[in-house]
């Protein structure tokens, strides 16, 4: 069971433990599904299968790459267990860049949307 207490501490989100159990397989799993989804994104745009809103699918793919790679990064560094780099912080540091970048891409799709009907 989770001890919610420990959530709040300072000690936790610096603290280094080696990832194992079923908990690293969801993570590697879910970094691999981003970074494969980047590089098919980017194959599809390379044989233009994807015509409408090339912009913002290129943003998403390269979103998808940058995040899936280092999130196996860090997914390496934790199951190795290497003091600074595998603290549970980066995580969180991850997280938020992630949802920072997607407000972007967000925006700029809204962008581009209104663009393109503004021209109808």
């Amino acid at each position: 069971m989770i001890n919610w207490s420990e959530m709040f501490s300072v000690d936790y989100w610096f603290s280094s433990k080696a990832l194992s159990g079923p908990f690293l397989w969801v993570l590697g799993a879910l970094f691999a599904v981003v970074l494969i989804s980047g590089v098919v994104i980017d194959i599809l745009l390379a044989i233009r299968q994807i015509i409408n809103y090339r912009s913002v699918f290129r943003q998403i793919s390269s979103f998808a790459w940058t995040m899936g790679l280092i999130g196996l990064i860090w997914l390496f560094f934790f199951y190795q267990g290497v003091y600074i780099l595998s603290a549970r912080v980066w995580f969180l540091v991850w997280l938020a860049i992630a949802l920072v970048w997607l407000y972007f891409v967000y925006n700029f799709y809204k962008q581009i949307k209104a663009k393109y009907l503004g021209k109808r």
